[in-house]
């Protein structure tokens, strides 16, 4: 399919003009035409090649999942991605800002697996791992010594030392602001080794009035994904507290 867009412009002599055309660039190689005539009828011409790119990474991982990292047991990170872009791309999977793994493909619009095991955690980590994480992943790419990057997906796992006793609240929540009555969905997980159903208090901190606002609920969960959502809260900085303790811990 070829694109034809004609655009006139009427321009003064040594005065420079420029005309967005990004909008009407189809992926991949496009030809573009620039075509100039004076007032005496003379034409010059430039011919310039260029190739668009939609560099977009899409992943159906949930995030749900506990992996537990010890010296009884090290569970692997399976991420299902689907890389689009018609270019040689990198794809860069992070933990905590930590770069821990990093594959490059040339696929396109294709569901791929990709591993990520415990044993590159722990390069990274050195310490006992035992609680949420934020996992992120982005594509970066080069064209012609311009490197570009994808959106960034991020989620917040779940990873426990089965030694360890306390419970484990994840949480991956980034709105900053909202209208009061406005409804707010916080997403969260709540973990524990010995326990399939969990105790979480729910609170509600704040200024209504002049006077300290607090609202708490507590409820019994499972470790299923739930959803803290709500209308009330008082306007101004409020903080929304999830909380679980298990024997005091």
């Amino acid at each position: 399919e070829t694109l034809r867009l004609q655009q006139r412009v009427d321009n003064s002599l040594n005065k420079y003009s420029i005309t967005t055309i990004g909008e009407y660039l189809q992926i991949g190689a496009n030809d573009i035409r620039l075509k100039c005539t004076d007032t005496y009828g003379n034409v010059d011409e430039r011919y310039f090649s260029i190739t668009a790119i939609n560099l977009v990474i899409a992943s159906d991982f949930s995030g749900v999942t506990p992996y537990q990292n010890d010296s009884q047991k090290k569970d692997d990170i399976t991420i299902r991605c689907t890389p689009y872009g018609d270019i040689s791309k990198e794809i860069h999977f992070l933990l905590e800002d930590k770069e821990i793994k990093s594959v490059t493909t040339n696929s396109s619009a294709t569901t791929t697996p990709y591993v990520i095991t415990m044993d590159e955690i722990n390069k990274q980590f050195k310490d006992t791992m035992h609680g949420a994480y934020r996992l992120s992943m982005y594509m970066t790419a080069s064209i012609d010594g311009e490197l570009l990057k994808s959106n960034t997906l991020e989620y917040e796992i779940i990873i426990y030392n089965s030694t360890y006793n306390q419970p484990i609240i994840s949480s991956y929540f980034n709105v900053k602001s909202c209208e009061q009555g406005e409804q707010i969905s916080i997403p969260y997980q709540v973990f524990h080794r010995n326990s399939v159903t969990n105790d979480v208090t729910l609170t509600i901190i704040g200024v209504e009035d002049g006077e300290e606002y607090v609202s708490s609920q507590t409820l019994s969960v499972s470790r299923d994904r739930q959803y803290w959502n709500t209308r009330r809260y008082p306007t101004g900085k409020v903080t929304f507290r999830l909380q679980c303790t298990v024997n005091g811990e």
